[in-house]
């Protein structure tokens, strides 16, 4: 995974060098685990390999995980119980995960209800920038 999530670094830094990726200290990582203790093992280390913040010239934000209040009106937000943000495609679409679903990945669109999706953020990430084989 670790490899993995380096290739895919590279491949963005590489190609969109604008991005400003910083990788969780472990300090910040500590908070996030605070509050979301069964962090699955694969957002741990893309939070510690590949970091958070934007990719290219805000093309897309990857977060430390945001509750939906953060981003949401409190009544889509009430509609998104157990989900957590953890990214932005600034076009009116965030990725999260819903916990309460066994970490089930998908987005929340105009609708603001959460649509879950095949794979995780890794394999979506990969699916736009590829690998530095690309």
């Amino acid at each position: 995974m670790r490899q993995r999530l380096e290739q895919l670094r590279s491949a963005i830094l590489s190609k969109l060098p604008a991005s400003r990726l910083e990788p969780l200290t472990e300090s910040e990582l500590g908070q996030v685990l605070l509050r979301h203790p069964d962090l699955p093992d694969h957002l741990r280390q893309l939070f510690t390999v590949l970091g958070a913040g934007v990719i290219g010239d805000s093309r897309y934000a990857i977060h430390a995980l945001l509750d939906p209040a953060e981003v949401y009106d409190a009544e889509t937000a009430r509609g998104l119980d157990g989900v957590v943000l953890v990214g932005d495609d600034f076009a009116g679409t965030c990725d999260a995960y819903d916990t309460k679903r066994g970490w089930k990945f998908g987005s929340i669109g105009a609708s603001g209800e959460f649509t879950e999706a095949d794979g995780d953020l890794i394999d979506f990430l990969e699916s736009w920038y590829g690998d530095a084989t690309d």
